[in-house]
């Protein structure tokens, strides 16, 4: 795990690795309003304090009710009520709030209407929270506890949810891209398409991202697609970003408070300022 100054764009620092960690262990990454950073993992989670270096590792136990459901961690998302929700392997659903001492309360397949499917993505709206699984979505209302399955994507594998600019629902899947407005507006499917320059890339979407200028961007199995205030896609050649011909998968996508663009994927770690078009201010870790 490194750590990089956004001033200078040096790696500042280093992290070991992980007790247990393999090659295939780490399945998510999330760092926390008070900054401490959430490892999930096919083994546990682990929650690492930057300051202190103290890394605590957090794993299922038959004997106390406020542990982890299981131990192979898919997704983990902090809503804006400082809750931290896990989504597991088994379809099990447990969330903690971070100022509380690490006390997970758990959504059962059998008493919330998740299937065993894992858990794979969220989306906060204002009155719920999505939940994409392997197979299926959920709408889960908070003030309520209800969980309500939408009927819409049954069988479709999700692996990444976003909220577009219009307030639509975007779901990434192994079957291309769905928009959804409503229960009543029929659902876009959205696919690749090799006589169209403005389709998917690749039907296999990882990631997406929403950036504050509405753009929209497409972590597939063949790169990056992109879309501009909601208007038709486009592929986008790393070697446009980068100036090189090496190719990448990219599974996470973000910007940050100055404005800098991290691709993360299968190929190390993109760095760049501008979106399409201008003069790059790009590097590959």
């Amino acid at each position: 795990l490194y750590k990089i100054d956004l001033s200078s764009f040096k790696i500042e620092d280093h992290y070991k690795p992980l007790p247990e960690y393999d090659d295939s262990s780490l399945r998510a990454f999330h760092v926390d309003k008070k900054g401490n950073i959430w490892l999930g993992t096919i083994n546990g989670l682990y929650i690492l304090n930057p300051s202190s270096r103290e890394l605590s590792l957090y794993k299922h136990s038959g004997t106390d009710p406020f542990s982890l459901p299981n131990n192979s961690i898919w997704e983990i998302y902090e809503d804006r009520q400082d809750n931290v929700w896990i989504g597991t392997y088994s379809g099990t659903l447990s969330y903690v709030n971070v100022n509380e001492n690490h006390a997970f309360r758990t959504y059962h397949t059998q008493n919330s209407g998740l299937n065993y499917a894992p858990v794979s993505a969220f989306a906060e709206e204002q009155d719920y929270i999505w939940i994409g699984t392997e197979g299926y979505l959920f709408q889960y209302f908070p003030s309520t506890g209800q969980m309500k399955q939408t009927e819409a994507f049954h069988n479709n594998s999700i692996k990444s949810l976003a909220l577009d600019g219009n307030g639509d629902l975007l779901a990434g899947t192994d079957n291309g891209l769905y928009v959804y407005h409503n229960d009543v507006t029929p659902l876009q499917h959205i696919i690749h398409d090799s006589r169209n320059i403005q389709s998917l890339t690749n039907n296999i979407i990882w990631n997406i991202f929403a950036d504050q200028e509405h753009n929209i961007w497409l972590g597939t199995d063949y790169g990056i697609s992109m879309s501009r205030n909601n208007n038709a896609l486009r592929y986008i050649p790393i070697s446009q970003i980068t100036g090189t011909g090496e190719g990448n998968q990219f599974y996470s996508m973000l910007r940050d408070t100055h404005g800098t663009y991290w691709f993360g994927g299968t190929n190390g770690l993109i760095r760049f300022t501008q979106p399409l078009g201008e003069e790059q201010d790009a590097a590959w870790y």
